[in-house]
Protein backbone atom coordinates (compact mmCIF):
# COMPACT_ATOMS: atom_id res chain seq x y z
CA UNK A 1 0.00 0.00 0.00
CA UNK A 2 1.10 3.56 -0.61
CA UNK A 3 0.59 5.67 2.50
CA UNK A 4 -0.43 9.31 2.20
CA UNK A 5 -1.38 10.21 5.76
CA UNK A 6 -4.51 12.19 6.54
CA UNK A 7 -5.02 14.31 3.45
CA UNK A 8 -7.99 16.61 2.93
CA UNK A 9 -10.92 14.90 1.19
CA UNK A 10 -14.10 16.48 -0.10
CA UNK A 11 -17.55 15.21 -1.04
CA UNK A 12 -20.74 16.94 -2.06
CA UNK A 13 -21.66 18.16 1.43
CA UNK A 14 -18.56 17.45 3.50
CA UNK A 15 -14.94 18.33 3.99
CA UNK A 16 -12.84 15.65 5.68
CA UNK A 17 -9.69 17.20 7.07
CA UNK A 18 -7.15 17.00 9.86
CA UNK A 19 -8.25 18.05 13.30
CA UNK A 20 -7.04 21.39 14.66
CA UNK A 21 -7.01 22.44 18.32
CA UNK A 22 -9.61 25.06 17.42
CA UNK A 23 -12.05 22.16 16.74
CA UNK A 24 -12.15 21.24 20.44
CA UNK A 25 -15.17 23.39 21.46
CA UNK A 26 -17.31 22.14 18.56
CA UNK A 27 -16.25 18.52 19.14
CA UNK A 28 -17.07 18.85 22.83
CA UNK A 29 -20.48 20.36 22.11
CA UNK A 30 -21.48 18.41 18.99
CA UNK A 31 -20.54 14.79 19.81
CA UNK A 32 -18.02 14.21 22.61
CA UNK A 33 -20.69 14.97 25.23
CA UNK A 34 -23.63 13.53 23.28
CA UNK A 35 -24.88 10.43 25.16
CA UNK A 36 -26.60 9.12 22.02
CA UNK A 37 -23.37 9.31 20.03
CA UNK A 38 -21.09 7.89 22.72
CA UNK A 39 -23.49 5.10 23.70
CA UNK A 40 -21.86 2.63 21.28
CA UNK A 41 -18.29 3.89 21.47
CA UNK A 42 -15.40 2.59 23.55
CA UNK A 43 -14.97 5.88 25.39
CA UNK A 44 -17.17 7.73 27.88
CA UNK A 45 -18.60 11.19 27.11
CA UNK A 46 -16.03 13.90 27.78
CA UNK A 47 -16.53 15.59 31.15
CA UNK A 48 -14.95 18.91 30.21
CA UNK A 49 -13.60 20.93 27.32
CA UNK A 50 -10.13 20.30 28.77
CA UNK A 51 -10.56 16.55 28.21
CA UNK A 52 -11.47 17.18 24.55
CA UNK A 53 -8.58 19.62 24.09
CA UNK A 54 -6.08 17.16 25.60
CA UNK A 55 -7.46 14.37 23.43
CA UNK A 56 -7.03 16.49 20.28
CA UNK A 57 -3.54 17.60 21.32
CA UNK A 58 -2.43 13.98 21.48
CA UNK A 59 -4.20 13.04 18.27
CA UNK A 60 -2.72 15.94 16.30
CA UNK A 61 0.83 14.78 17.10
CA UNK A 62 0.08 11.53 15.25
CA UNK A 63 -0.44 13.29 11.92
CA UNK A 64 3.31 13.10 11.26
CA UNK A 65 2.86 9.32 10.76
CA UNK A 66 1.99 8.61 7.11
CA UNK A 67 -0.02 5.52 8.24
CA UNK A 68 -2.29 7.61 10.49
CA UNK A 69 -5.72 8.37 9.03
CA UNK A 70 -8.17 10.36 11.16
CA UNK A 71 -10.44 13.01 9.74
CA UNK A 72 -12.80 15.46 11.36
CA UNK A 73 -16.03 15.77 9.38
CA UNK A 74 -16.93 19.35 8.53
CA UNK A 75 -20.37 20.14 7.17
CA UNK A 76 -19.90 22.66 4.36
CA UNK A 77 -23.20 24.53 4.64
CA UNK A 78 -22.95 24.93 8.44
CA UNK A 79 -19.18 25.44 8.52
CA UNK A 80 -18.98 23.31 11.65
CA UNK A 81 -17.47 19.97 12.63
CA UNK A 82 -20.00 17.23 13.29
CA UNK A 83 -18.06 13.99 13.71
CA UNK A 84 -15.07 11.89 12.89
CA UNK A 85 -14.03 9.06 10.57
CA UNK A 86 -10.80 7.08 10.59
CA UNK A 87 -8.89 4.19 9.14
CA UNK A 88 -7.12 2.08 11.75
CA UNK A 89 -5.54 -1.37 12.05
CA UNK A 90 -3.72 -0.61 8.81
CA UNK A 91 -2.10 -3.86 7.65
CA UNK A 92 0.36 -3.50 4.78
CA UNK A 93 0.99 -7.22 4.41
CA UNK A 94 -2.71 -7.96 3.96
CA UNK A 95 -3.51 -4.62 2.28
CA UNK A 96 -6.38 -4.17 4.76
CA UNK A 97 -7.73 -1.22 6.73
CA UNK A 98 -10.57 -0.92 9.23
CA UNK A 99 -13.04 1.94 9.43
CA UNK A 100 -14.28 3.73 12.51
CA UNK A 101 -16.70 6.63 12.72
CA UNK A 102 -19.00 8.68 14.91
CA UNK A 103 -21.23 11.71 14.43
CA UNK A 104 -23.29 13.98 16.65
CA UNK A 105 -26.90 12.78 16.84
CA UNK A 106 -28.20 16.15 15.59
CA UNK A 107 -26.94 15.18 12.11
CA UNK A 108 -28.13 11.55 12.03
CA UNK A 109 -30.50 10.21 9.36
CA UNK A 110 -29.40 12.67 6.69
CA UNK A 111 -27.01 10.38 4.79
CA UNK A 112 -23.99 12.36 5.99
CA UNK A 113 -22.12 9.46 7.59
CA UNK A 114 -22.83 7.26 4.57
CA UNK A 115 -21.28 10.03 2.43
CA UNK A 116 -18.24 10.41 4.71
CA UNK A 117 -17.62 6.65 4.90
CA UNK A 118 -18.03 6.31 1.12
CA UNK A 119 -15.46 9.05 0.58
CA UNK A 120 -12.96 7.30 2.87
CA UNK A 121 -13.60 3.90 1.25
CA UNK A 122 -12.92 5.46 -2.16
CA UNK A 123 -9.70 7.00 -0.80
CA UNK A 124 -8.55 3.65 0.64
CA UNK A 125 -8.98 1.83 -2.66
CA UNK A 126 -8.02 4.60 -5.11
CA UNK A 127 -5.08 6.19 -3.30
CA UNK A 128 -3.76 3.71 -0.73
CA UNK A 129 -4.15 0.60 -2.84
CA UNK A 130 -6.07 -1.29 -0.17
CA UNK A 131 -7.38 -4.73 -1.05
CA UNK A 132 -10.01 -4.79 1.70
CA UNK A 133 -11.84 -2.26 3.86
CA UNK A 134 -13.70 -3.63 6.87
CA UNK A 135 -15.66 -2.34 9.84
CA UNK A 136 -17.60 -3.61 12.82
CA UNK A 137 -20.48 -2.41 14.96
CA UNK A 138 -22.33 -3.37 18.10
CA UNK A 139 -25.46 -5.25 17.14
CA UNK A 140 -27.72 -2.68 18.85
CA UNK A 141 -26.30 0.13 16.72
CA UNK A 142 -28.33 -0.71 13.61
CA UNK A 143 -27.78 2.74 12.06
CA UNK A 144 -24.05 2.04 11.92
CA UNK A 145 -24.78 -1.21 10.11
CA UNK A 146 -26.94 0.63 7.59
CA UNK A 147 -24.01 2.96 6.81
CA UNK A 148 -21.91 -0.12 5.98
CA UNK A 149 -24.62 -1.74 3.87
CA UNK A 150 -25.31 1.48 1.94
CA UNK A 151 -21.60 1.52 1.10
CA UNK A 152 -21.92 -2.03 -0.32
CA UNK A 153 -20.04 -3.70 2.52
CA UNK A 154 -20.88 -7.38 3.00
CA UNK A 155 -21.71 -9.14 6.28
CA UNK A 156 -18.85 -11.46 7.23
CA UNK A 157 -19.62 -12.66 10.71
CA UNK A 158 -20.76 -12.24 14.30
CA UNK A 159 -18.53 -12.15 17.38
CA UNK A 160 -20.77 -13.17 20.27
CA UNK A 161 -20.72 -11.08 23.48
CA UNK A 162 -17.46 -9.63 22.24
CA UNK A 163 -17.42 -6.18 23.90
CA UNK A 164 -18.45 -4.84 27.27
CA UNK A 165 -20.67 -1.78 27.09
CA UNK A 166 -20.23 1.23 29.35
CA UNK A 167 -23.21 -0.02 31.42
CA UNK A 168 -21.47 -3.36 32.07
CA UNK A 169 -23.56 -5.46 29.65
CA UNK A 170 -22.06 -7.31 26.69
CA UNK A 171 -22.82 -6.88 22.98
CA UNK A 172 -22.29 -8.97 19.89
CA UNK A 173 -20.12 -7.41 17.20
CA UNK A 174 -21.18 -7.67 13.55
CA UNK A 175 -18.35 -7.56 11.04
CA UNK A 176 -18.58 -6.21 7.46
CA UNK A 177 -16.11 -5.82 4.61
CA UNK A 178 -15.71 -4.84 1.00
CA UNK A 179 -13.00 -6.07 -1.38
CA UNK A 180 -11.38 -3.98 -4.10
CA UNK A 181 -13.04 -6.01 -6.89
CA UNK A 182 -16.49 -5.55 -5.30
CA UNK A 183 -15.87 -1.83 -4.92
CA UNK A 184 -14.77 -1.54 -8.55
CA UNK A 185 -17.85 -3.43 -9.71
CA UNK A 186 -20.13 -0.99 -7.86
CA UNK A 187 -18.16 2.04 -9.12
CA UNK A 188 -18.45 0.88 -12.73
CA UNK A 189 -22.24 0.49 -12.61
Amino acid sequence: MEHKGTVCLESERLILRRYEISDAPAMFKNWATDPLTTKYLTWEPHESLMVTTEFLSGLITLYSNPKFYTWVIELKDENTVIGSVNLHSVTDRDERVELGYCMGSRWWNKGLMTEAVGTVIDFAFEHLGAYKVCAEYREENVASGRVMMKNKMVFEGRLRSHVRNNDGSFSDILYYGILRDEWLEHKNR
